[in-house]
């Protein structure tokens, strides 16, 4: 067991609007006892599927507020304090305490570039001065600031550092990791990337954060504990039904990277699901003509989501 005690899949929680942009509430909540009732190990709010550079602070605060209100201690919830600097990082770290939150998550930060030696003293001030443990999340795709992994191990000896979740997509710079801190039970390892989920549970991750979890609670949870339990054969089986589901993060916008294309699959398919409507905040596109047609072919692929599609 790991220092947060969390081990498994960790779903990083869509937010879902109305049409006018508006947080839609009810559809939120659907979500959240979809992801609790189906085997999450806990919720991370305020992650890049969040959309949360999109959102203000204090969106940020109430929309981590009623994840927890309807989670409503069933699993932890852990918050993403992600921005670019240490001062507004702690700021929101101080709200992710306020309303109970398990632990905070902490990217590099994103805008300027920074050093080795930069990289490490911030991280370690915010691990200082955080009032809760912090979680690294390593995602240089987006902050274009990758943090080395001589970095990550030095913060690991940090009281205040629990774990990191990686989503460099690197799968030997993980499994150099994970064999650096084998034995440790003060550090948790957390794969952020859906193709590598075998090898990296087969190997001892504490789990996972996929973002396709929104849509196949059962099947990702599945796919960890059938890892965990030995049984490669089975878990092989699992992980490539998974990887028919990755399509979902290009269909819509291929070869353009959009966060519009890539959490708008996603959106569509919450709403074949019967779970929400497909909006992504402005200035993502609208739901382009043959969406759903392309979505719905692909969750027909995978028993879970088919079965739910009817």
């Amino acid at each position: 067991m790991n220092p947060l005690g969390i081990n498994g899949i960790i779903p990083p929680v869509l937010t879902l609007y109305n049409p006018d942009d508006s947080v839609d509430e009810p559809s939120m909540r659907r979500l959240i006892r979809f992801l609790v009732d189906n085997g999450a190990a806990a919720l991370f709010a305020m992650g890049s599927s969040a959309e949360f550079p999109l959102l203000s602070d204090v969106e940020r605060r109430q929309i981590t507020e009623l994840i927890m209100d309807e989670a409503a201690g069933a699993v932890p919830v852990l918050m993403g304090t992600i921005a670019e600097g240490p001062g507004r990082v702690l700021e929101l770290a101080k709200d992710a305490a306020a309303i109970g939150a398990t632990a905070i998550v902490v990217t590099a930060p994103y805008y300027f570039g920074w050093n080795v030696t930069e990289m490490e003293r911030y991280l370690r001030r915010i691990a200082d001065e955080a009032p809760l443990p912090v979680v690294l999340y390593d995602i240089p795709g987006r902050t274009q600031n990758p943090i080395a992994i001589d970095t990550i191990l030095a913060l690991s000896e940090h009281p205040n550092v629990v774990g990191l979740k990686d989503t460099t997509t690197d799968g030997g710079r993980f499994v150099n990791m994970l064999l650096q801190l084998e034995g440790r039970d003060d550090f948790a390892l957390y794969q952020g990337s859906e193709p590598l989920g075998l090898p990296s549970f087969i190997l001892g991750a504490d789990g996972a954060v996929f973002s396709l979890a929104n849509i196949a609670p059962k099947t990702s949870v599945a796919l960890y504990d059938t890892c965990v339990a030995g049984d490669i054969e089975e878990g092989r089986k699992l992980q490539a039904l998974y990887n028919r589901l990755f399509a979902l993060f290009t269909i819509l916008d291929p070869g353009t990277g959009s966060i519009g294309g890539g959490l708008g699959g996603l959106k569509v398919a919450l709403e074949l699901l019967g779970i929400s409507g497909p909006k992504v905040r402005f200035p993502s596109n609208d739901t382009p003509d043959g969406a759903r047609e392309k979505v719905a072919a692909v969750l027909r692929t995978v028993p879970e989501t088919a079965e739910m599609l009817g």
